[in-house]
């Protein structure tokens, strides 16, 4: 997925925001693939903070949730395999 340098970052981290500019440029993604993508977005922004901080309990939990967000994500890449496989 891929976005214009153009877009204010509050687009970047809005799921439902990041849905209408991947519809507007014709993108079809699964709906995991746009939320695991925002949940690792998320996830490096708290584990970062949890650097800076020094909170060694919110750097896990941002380390967690971008996992977890990458696992989302990986699904939803699947179904768009699977889904563009059958289109053609």
């Amino acid at each position: 997925m891929h976005f214009s340098a153009n877009l204010p970052i509050s687009v970047l981290f809005n799921p439902a925001a990041r849905f209408r500019v991947a519809q507007q440029q014709e993108v079809d993604m699964d709906k995991d693939r746009i939320e695991g993508i925002a949940k690792q977005v998320k996830g490096s922004v708290k584990e970062a903070v949890g650097k800076v901080t020094g909170d060694t309990k919110t750097q896990a939990e941002g380390a967690a949730e971008k996992a977890a967000g990458k696992a989302q994500s990986t699904v939803g890449g699947a179904k768009d395999a699977i889904r563009d496989t059958f289109k053609k």
